[in-house]
């Protein structure tokens, strides 16, 4: 738990619940003083287009307008912690585990915007100055304001501290290609396999995704997970799919030689190298990008564990890189690949793999087949896709009797 001093008199903070009514004027009035007082931000990579040329004007702290909501999540944080808008009597100058984690993560995750750990001190003097210029607070509330500000920036700094990674990259667009086509009449998005080289590698966990930033569209940070595992060579392989407008702009607009940037990685999915047990892995649509990719690093190990493969799509059109892993079933052993489609028609569109799936295909959901096989009893049990496809899947393995150590799982 974090610590900060606490004032002696808490009879006045209950007047710094109107923070909570305020939060826009406050974040506003915090990014205006910080424009002019604040130290500038430091550069990051911006998103180009073949051709083009990047934004030569200087980011500001205005231009976190968009991100304003994490700004005011992070006032709202502070305030609800220090027990400030329920209890007031109940501040004690402390921050629980699961509130300092989220503003560690926090000030990692700004990294990108440009605000690094030396900007965060501004940021405590601002918040306090804005405090006082957009509210009505006594003496006392006013100090716990800024004494409050001055921990949730101390946090934010050590978050922003955390990595000795650059915050942000360029990576060139090498290869764009169409994946399925997609379907207007049931409404299932294309998708698209999109192949770039980062200019800087940087280090990342393979079965992480990570930040991006694409010069379509509206242009803001989204997330997506490599299909390859990290490499000295920044060599990247993403699987897109177009169930959002920002991915739908990626899957029309994307052509080699544009650049993209990229921030930092999150996640959690992995395979423990000292872990013995069997491995089960379930993957919906392009939840298949993080598992793949840690195929591919299982296949470098010297005794890679027997692994299940669980692929699941609306339909079997939508097994866009099923060819792939049937190779690498047939090439490793310690494999096996089993695609679930939630319905059977167009088995012949996949060339070459027909024959193949006689047998081998199964109808319904990737998850419920993995539990009538048995294929996550006593294994490590990886799941990914969207959230309502992860929260799908783990119910649905929990209510079999799965324990919930066995289960890796993030969305994609």
């Amino acid at each position: 738990m974090s610590h900060h001093a606490a004032p002696s008199d808490r009879g006045s903070i209950d007047l710094l619940s109107p923070i909570l009514n305020h939060l826009g004027p406050l974040s506003a009035r915090v990014r205006d003083i910080l424009d002019t007082q604040g130290p500038a931000l430091a550069p990051t990579a911006q998103p180009v287009r073949t051709g083009g040329f990047p934004d030569a004007s200087p980011s500001t702290w205005s231009d976190l307008k968009p991100d304003q909501s994490l700004l005011a999540r992070s006032i709202r944080a502070l305030l609800t912690s220090l027990g400030l808008a329920q209890d007031p009597g109940d501040y004690t100058g402390e921050y629980p585990h699961q509130e300092a984690d989220f503003l560690l993560a926090l000030g990692h995750d700004l990294r990108k915007h440009g605000l690094e750990a030396e900007h965060y001190g501004a940021l405590a003097r601002a918040l306090g100055h804005a405090g006082a210029d957009v509210l009505t607070l006594d003496e006392q509330a006013q100090a716990t304001l800024e004494d409050a500000a001055d921990l949730t920036c101390h946090l934010l700094a050590l978050g922003a501290q955390r990595s000795t990674a650059t915050a942000t990259r360029t990576a060139e667009v090498l290869d764009v290609a169409e994946a399925y086509p997609g379907d207007e009449e049931t409404g299932r998005p294309a998708i698209g396999v999109i192949r770039v080289q980062e200019n800087s590698p940087q280090p990342w966990w393979t079965g992480q995704y990570l930040d991006i930033r694409t010069p379509y569209g509206d242009t803001q940070w989204q997330y997506l997970h490599p299909a390859t595992p990290a490499n000295p060579d920044g060599l990247i392989e993403f699987h897109v799919r177009g169930d959002t407008e920002a991915r739908r702009a990626i899957l029309a607009q994307a052509q080699v030689g544009d650049q993209w940037a990229l921030g930092a990685s999150y996640g959690f999915l992995s395979v423990d190298a000292e872990d013995e047990r069997p491995v089960c892995m379930i993957a919906q649509d392009t939840g298949l990008a993080p598992l793949r990719a840690l195929l591919l690093e299982l296949a470098q190990r010297p005794e890679p564990p027997e692994t299940a493969l669980y692929v699941g799509a609306g339909s079997v059109a939508e097994f866009y890189e099923l060819p792939s892993l049937l190779g690498f079933a047939r090439a490793w052993d310690w494999l096996r690949v089993v695609p679930v489609a939630a319905e059977a028609a167009g088995v012949e569109e996949l060339t070459g793999t027909s024959a193949e799936l006689d047998g081998l295909l199964r109808v319904g959901h990737a998850v419920n087949a993995a539990i009538r096989d048995g294929a996550w009893q006593g294994a490590r049990v990886l799941v990914a896709g969207s959230h309502a496809q992860v929260t799908a899947s783990v119910d649905a393995l929990l209510a079999a009797g799965a324990d919930s150590e066995q289960l890796s799982v993030d969305g994609a």
